[in-house]
């Protein structure tokens, strides 16, 4: 399919849903949309796993992985916010928002092994990634403050970005039950 799951200037709900094998996995668009994605898999999709246009999207205890394009994709005031979420392993970058003041937040996620960035921060104001596992090799550098060589966010520190991906509180381990996963032939599980 183009979309696996489109809403457009409406509300939703999406639980225990594997999306898989489409062009873009979840697409989000309209002022007035809010989408709530709880429990699922978003993967091995030829673009991007979930994008927001102008809308607000939460996925809570999801696993975004294996995409071709970013995890989640955010254009013109996106609104997407991460709760015990794992963004890995997507071929363009994991978190990317673009254009005016979109507003992402992720806590208790993990955010790592993505393309050429975890997050690509290129709109207005900061962003709050607090309590997220951003894999060892950037864990160690977070923890001696050296968030100039922290290649896995692009934001306004490095010149790449409109805003500030705010990472104070990070977690020195991978958090348990994080995202979804499946379980037998057609189960999904949480963590």
């Amino acid at each position: 399919a183009e979309t696996g799951i489109y809403v457009n200037d409406g509300k939703a709900a999406i639980t225990d849903s594997l999306v898989s094998g489409n062009s873009i996995g979840v697409r989000v668009k309209g002022r007035d949309s809010s989408t709530a994605i709880e429990h699922c898999i978003i993967e091995n999709n030829r673009s991007h796993g979930v994008d927001v246009y102008y809308a607000k999207v939460v996925l809570t205890s999801c696993t975004v992985s294996g995409n071709g394009g970013f995890g989640v994709w955010g254009n013109y005031y996106p609104q997407p916010t991460l709760e015990r979420t794992r963004v890995t392993g997507n071929a363009e970058g994991g978190i990317y928002g673009r254009l005016y003041s979109g507003v992402v937040t992720a806590h208790e996620s993990v955010v790592t092994g993505n393309g050429d960035a975890d997050v690509v921060h290129l709109c207005d104001g900061d962003w709050d990634f607090s309590g997220c596992w951003w894999g060892a090799e950037n864990t160690a550098l977070l923890k001696r403050s050296d968030t100039a060589n922290l290649d896995c966010i692009r934001d306004t520190l490095d010149g790449k970005g409109g805003g500030r991906v705010r990472v104070t509180g990070f977690l020195e381990a991978e958090p348990a039950n994080c995202g979804a996963r499946v379980e037998g032939a057609l189960g999904l599980r949480r963590g």
